[in-house]
């Protein structure tokens, strides 16, 4: 199922790249489906608020690092060299998730399951440099078929083992070890067809690429803490069942970020490409891949309008009567979100880490006050508005700085050294 070859097609990357891609957005909405509707909206609170801080863990595992090892073409660092950074940041991450858990306050169940998520997304960030490996020679069908295969059995084991014992702490047990076998068997084992790694921890070589992928993992880092922010407002001052509310609502918005996705991470390696090669085909195809955004955000808006509260009403056993505003926030925040997540990496294949980098820090300060405020003031219909503006606010900031490298490379003739650094 996993043997390895240089050859492949586009028909496999396209549909292995979607599987992943699907199971992967429908994890979290799996679970949460599952616990609302065999547990409580209680339980499932829980887990919405565990997914979202072991989410935003998981950024320090990952680094941001992806983005930056597929579009290294050169190559400037070596497999063994990625694979030994991966090891220190899945560290960072494993002690960082250490210290959320003991400073949360949470106690008992709460606290078990935010321990053993957090576990699930490490064990997620250690595969992801395996998959890395995988795009970066030009088998993103393998990369897919891995990711797809372990997050559909660890889901399927949180839901089989619920279904039996109602019991969340095994449920999540169950999770965990899944994955850990099938990182083993789908991740590691092909991989080492490719290559006969080790991890290289050399310091010259960490301190370089650490050092050169730390704007990247910080901005993508902030862009989890954007759509993070205000559920932590809602764990703050409102009841676990609204937390629950808030990530049914939310369902829909992830669709958008999963069908923009598929449109632009196949185009990560040629983005780099034409940014060495040429400047014009490189822009043209950022704005195609906005344009495409914002028809899909439409279409489901519309869709989500007339159908939206009835499906998730029915999907979850939740009575969402009087969502539709939040609903349609929510998407809007999605569209412009996909947007915000597409730049980046339109960006981080130019290497514009420093003014990204900015942006994000501009845009975390502004949620940092607004959630808090909004969702004081508004409830949930105040933590969706923080998210919508806020996005909003990033894509603006970071559609500058594609604009004027725009505005550079008319002035320079579509010279290879057009920087905005």
């Amino acid at each position: 199922m996993f043997s390895f070859s240089k050859e492949t097609n586009s028909k496999k990357i396209f549909f292995w790249n979607m599987a992943g891609g699907i199971t992967d957005a429908a994890t979290s909405v799996i679970l949460l489906i599952a616990t609302t509707r065999i547990v409580g909206e209680e339980i499932a609170g829980i887990i919405a608020i565990s997914i979202a801080t072991a989410q935003l863990l998981n950024a320090l595992g990952n680094y941001g690092m992806r983005g930056f090892q597929v579009t290294d073409l050169i190559p400037k660092y070596s497999f063994s060299v990625y694979h030994g950074s991966r090891l220190i940041t899945c560290g960072a991450m494993l002690l960082a998730g250490m210290i959320s858990v003991m400073l949360s306050g949470y106690s008992g169940n709460k606290m078990i399951v935010l321990a053993v998520i957090i576990l699930v997304k490490l064990i997620d960030a250690y595969a992801d440099v395996f998959e890395g490996l995988m795009q970066q020679v030009g088998r993103l069908d393998i990369a897919g078929k891995a990711q797809f295969m372990r997050t559909l059995f660890y889901s399927a084991a949180f839901v089989l083992t619920l279904l039996l014992v109602k019991n969340i702490i095994a449920a999540c047990m169950a999770m965990l070890l899944t994955d850990v076998l099938l990182l083993i068997l789908c991740d590691i084992l092909p991989a080492r067809n490719v290559e006969r790694f080790n991890a290289d921890l050399s310091f010259n070589q960490q301190k370089s690429l650490l050092s050169e992928c730390f704007p990247v993992f910080a901005a993508f880092f902030m862009m989890l803490y954007l759509g993070n922010a205000p559920r932590y407002a809602i764990d703050a001052m409102l009841p676990s069942e609204s937390q629950a509310i808030f990530g049914i609502v939310y369902t829909p918005a992830q669709i958008i970020n999963l069908v923009s996705a598929f449109a632009f991470k196949p185009l990560l390696k040629s983005l780099a490409e034409y940014w060495g090669k040429d400047r014009k085909k490189y822009i043209k195809t950022a704005l195609v891949l906005i344009l495409n955004i914002i028809i899909i955000t439409v279409l489901i808006e519309v869709g989500a309008y007339y159908l939206g509260i009835p499906i998730l009403s029915f999907i979850y056993g939740v009575d969402l009567e009087g969502m539709r505003p939040l609903l349609m926030l929510m998407l809007l925040g999605g569209g412009v979100n996909a947007i915000a997540y597409m730049l980046y990496y339109a960006l981080t294949a130019s290497r514009k880490q420093i003014p990204v980098f900015i942006s994000f820090v501009i845009s975390s300060i502004f949620i940092f006050f607004a959630s808090t405020a909004l969702v004081r003031a508004s409830g949930l219909l105040g933590a969706a508005w923080s998210y919508v503006i806020t996005l909003t606010l990033l894509s603006a900031l970071l559609l500058g700085i594609l604009f004027w490298i725009i505005v550079r490379n008319k002035k320079e003739g579509n010279s290879a050294d057009c920087t905005l650094e």
